[in-house]
């Protein structure tokens, strides 16, 4: 009898842990799925990012080809985000109203047609007048977007990939292609390690800062940001930006009354974003035999944002080389009129490799009163040509973040958390 075949996700990140949630769905019952990471949910290394994210939806307006390609990306995020609110609202991602103010808008919020097709799929969408933008913002914005309580998101996916069977290992890989001889049969590996284990595509790029304030649901408190510093590997939080960004929100975020005016700090919090030149290197590579790695790393700042259409992405690319088999449920969660006209569309293997969304929209909550709030433009941020720079983020390697955590999580999710995903090899 031959031995079940174990598909290899190196990585738990939001990246990671979407992508082999997604790939469950698509499995042969020859197949089994397996996690390798060095770090998960209940790790607080600031090399795993993931649980140091705000973490917001926001649309990004650019023209280039990769842009281009990570707004269908987006979209299948949104589209999932919607259903996961509805389904599920305690995996620790709500609806709420974001709001923009941009100071010195590049050309592409200047641009319909950019505008158009970085915004047309969010719910409500409202772009300011100038009587309603407070000086001295340029452009702004209103539209619903989610929020995510990133540690509680990553726990609440990790469990879920437990429940339907996976298995996960913490385990430091020095090469890649460790990850073929952790299981006896393994013929595929997803690389969703985030740096790609030293690929070489990076380069420094200039500093730029959003501010912005961003709730966490489910008593996650609000984290108030950010900076952005390429080859930045300092540990420490810094004192003096601290000051800036609690300086800055002050003036932009208005306090509650029971507040007195006062921030309540908990804590700093400094994460490393892994990027890369051109965007995130999503592709399949043959190595020996049948065997194959299918790379998903490099996001940089949009790893929530993306994080859906990218597990989508690998999917496709994974049955495109037949490493696994279409479940048509598994990616629309059911069939409507619209997915019925695109099933032909994605049997067909001449399609692989342009999407066929199937514009699938769900009902989600409208009670959701919470305010996220994002502005360009405090800390001197005044031509359009530094605000480009600022856009460029998908270019940027291993940038250190740092944002405050302003209100209180409850100690006892952190502890149930921490106890209920404890990870043992």
């Amino acid at each position: 009898m031959d031995q079940k075949e174990t598909i290899v996700v190196i990585g738990a990140g939001v990246i990671g842990l979407s992508t082999a949630l997604r790939i469950q769905k698509h499995l042969r019952h020859s197949q089994s799925i397996l996690i390798v990471a060095k770090d998960f949910p209940n790790t607080t290394s600031l090399n795993y990012a993931s649980p140091w994210a705000g973490a917001h939806y926001r649309p990004v307006p650019e023209s280039s080809a990769q842009f281009l390609k990570e707004e269908s990306q987006a979209r299948r995020t949104y589209d999932h985000f919607k259903t996961l609110v509805a389904q599920d609202p305690s995996a620790g991602v709500q609806c709420i109203e974001g709001i923009e103010h941009l100071e010195s808008p590049p050309p592409e919020y200047l641009d319909e047609t950019s505008i158009h097709n970085a915004y047309s799929h969010v719910d409500g969408f409202q772009q300011l007048s100038p009587e309603e933008c407070p000086s001295p913002v340029k452009w702004g914005a209103r539209y619903r977007t989610f929020i995510v309580n990133s540690p509680l998101y990553c726990a609440y996916m990790l469990r879920q990939c437990i429940v339907k069977g996976g298995q996960i290992r913490e385990y430091t890989l020095v090469n890649v292609m460790e990850a073929f001889h952790l299981a006896g049969n393994v013929k595929t590996v997803v690389n969703c390690s985030g740096m790609g284990f030293g690929d070489p595509k990076s380069y420094i790029i200039r500093d730029g800062t959003w501010s912005f304030c961003i709730p966490r649901p489910l008593g996650g408190g609000t984290i108030i940001g950010g900076t952005k510093q390429p080859h930045n590997w300092d540990p420490n939080p810094s004192i003096e930006t601290r000051k800036q960004l609690l300086s800055n929100a002050a003036k932009w975020f208005p306090f509650t009354p029971e507040s007195e005016g006062k921030f309540d700090v908990i804590c700093d919090i400094v994460g490393r974003r892994p990027a890369r030149e051109g965007g995130m290197r999503l592709e399949a590579e043959k190595v020996v035999g049948d065997r194959f790695i299918v790379h998903a790393y490099g996001a940089g700042g949009r790893g929530y944002e993306l994080s859906w259409g990218v597990a989508e992405d690998v999917v496709l690319l994974m049955c495109k080389n037949g490493l696994t088999t279409y479940n048509f449920l598994g990616f629309f969660g059911g069939v409507n009129a619209t997915t019925r006209r695109s099933l032909a569309l994605l049997s067909n293997p001449d399609c692989f490799g342009t999407h066929i969304n199937p514009h699938t929209y769900y009902t989600t909550r409208s009670e959701m009163r919470n305010i996220w709030h994002i502005h360009l433009g405090l800390l001197g941020v005044a031509s359009s040509q530094q605000t480009n720079d600022c856009r460029e983020e998908t270019e940027m390697n291993d940038d250190k973040r740092q944002n405050v955590n302003v209100n209180r999580q409850s100690p006892q999710l952190r502890r149930s958390i921490q106890s209920e995903f404890g990870v043992r090899d």
